[in-house]
């Protein structure tokens, strides 16, 4: 008998065969443990894994391989039972370098969403059971518990942190937890003052992850904000790391920076090219931004780097119509040129007519080694009768990309997604995207929004 590992409901089956087969099988099906306050069957979930994690004698805990705690709802079962049982509010401990005063302003303010809670009896005794935890994640506005993260230090030296903070509902950056020597990833939005955009949050973090020493993966937003709990934690500065001489930053494996508002300028670039290694760079996703300086600079500088995201939405919306074609394909086109492992492109096009600029590019820079590509394109209401009859992709441009194995593209509302196995041509690949598009076409033609936008895919 085979079961394949991602097969949820076969592992179910199985486990009402017997105990032993019950037993076996949740090596496979509880590796990975989410406790959140969510659905109710999310809820319930959460509610028996706790009971069960808790228990020495019972061997769940010891076949978690990854805990993620989060998201969590404002007053709900985690806050109200789990964080709050246990006393009283306490500090979040000593901030890195010449922020290391700010917990004591905090506490001298009586400013008590600055600090973090205590870790309860119940994560406690959860966290004793887990030997072979390998990642914890923390999804939460909440500031992560200062005594949990020590026992983490203790107890789980190799234990990889990620920390999801998207969504921060107003509170200070949880400085101890982003500085810790743990930390792997980091998804997390930034705010700068509202009035006042110089004002802004990001020499903190920059400051933070550098004492930590040890981040791989970064995602960074940009929010702007009408006022923090604190005037402490916002800084004057530009909206960038602002690096200066002798800075150093980890090296990072994957880099994401979704907002439009970080400053990329060419001397940020410069120095951030000479504080950090991006030899080591994998993933990178420059799409919503102003890449133009980041790659001129890194040319050459990112020889492991597999998957690259760009797009043109930038310029189309705060520069001449015309910039982009003129300045910018000769520059896209050394860098994709200078990615020798690249496997993985996407681009994201404000107008459908950029997507015909990069199409060449990609088979005459990436064609031998490029297994995955997206083309996206979001806003048809700009849309003109001028490029309707432009094509995306052809048998020649599929032949010229023998390593494709997936292709994604998406017109206004109208998307097509096919995948391959290992060695199929050209010719089938194409007649597989236009059956897949014919019936997208189909089901949705009585939308006059597809006529505009997606027929002319493949015609």
């Amino acid at each position: 008998m085979q079961i394949y590992l991602d097969d949820f409901q076969s592992f179910l089956a199985l486990r009402r065969i017997s105990k032993v087969f019950r037993y076996q099988s949740e090596h496979f099906l509880f590796s990975s443990i989410t406790l959140e306050d969510g659905p109710k069957t999310a809820l319930s979930f959460a509610k028996v894994a706790l009971k069960r994690l808790r228990d020495r004698n019972d061997s769940l805990s010891k076949n978690v391989r990854h805990l993620q705690l989060g998201p969590f709802q404002p007053n709900w079962f985690f806050e109200k039972k789990i964080f709050k049982d246990g006393g009283n509010m306490v500090g979040a401990g000593q901030l890195p370098g010449r922020y290391s005063d700010d917990c004591a302003i905090a506490k001298n303010n009586r400013n008590e969403s600055r600090l973090s809670h205590p870790m309860s009896p119940v994560l406690h005794n959860v966290l004793c059971g887990m030997n072979n935890l390998e990642s914890l994640t923390w999804v939460s506005h909440l500031p992560f518990p200062c005594d949990m993260l020590d026992r983490l230090h203790s107890k789980f030296p190799s234990v990889r942190l990620v920390v999801k903070n998207m969504k921060r509902e107003g509170r200070c950056l949880d400085a101890k937890l982003l500085s810790s020597p743990q930390i792997h990833t980091v998804e997390i939005t930034i705010y700068k003052a509202a009035d006042f955009p110089e004002s802004n949050e990001l020499g903190f973090l920059k400051d933070y992850l550098s004492a930590g020493r040890s981040i791989k993966a970064l995602q960074l937003d940009i929010q702007p904000i009408g006022s923090l709990e604190t005037e402490t934690c916002l800084a004057s500065g530009p909206l960038n790391f602002n690096f200066i001489a002798n800075d150093w930053f980890p090296p990072l494996e994957e880099l994401k920076i979704q907002s439009t508002e970080y400053l990329l300028s060419l001397e940020h670039c410069q120095m951030w090219s000479q504080c950090m290694d991006w030899g080591e760079l994998r993933k990178l996703d420059i799409g919503n931004t102003d890449f133009t300086h980041l790659i001129r600079v890194l040319t050459g500088q990112v020889p492991r780097l597999k998957s690259l995201t760009l797009g043109s939405h930038y310029w189309r919306r705060f520069f001449d119509q015309n910039y982009f074609e003129e300045d910018m394909l000769s520059l896209i086109e050394d860098f994709l040129c200078s990615i020798p492992a690249l496997d993985a492109f996407t681009f994201k096009a404000f107008r459908k007519r950029d997507i015909m600029l990069v199409l060449p590019l990609i088979p005459r820079c990436l064609g031998s080694e490029l297994k995955s590509l997206s083309l996206l394109h979001d806003d048809d209401a700009f849309e003109t009768s001028e490029f309707s009859t432009k094509e995306y992709v052809s048998i020649d441009f599929l032949g010229d990309l023998p390593q494709l194995e997936s292709m994604k593209m998406k017109s206004g509302a109208l998307q097509v997604q096919c995948q391959w196995p290992r060695g199929t041509d050209a010719i089938e690949k194409y007649s597989s995207l236009r059956n897949f598009f014919d019936r997208e076409w189909k089901s949705h033609r009585s939308r006059r929004a597809f006529f505009d936008t997606g027929l002319d895919l493949f015609r």
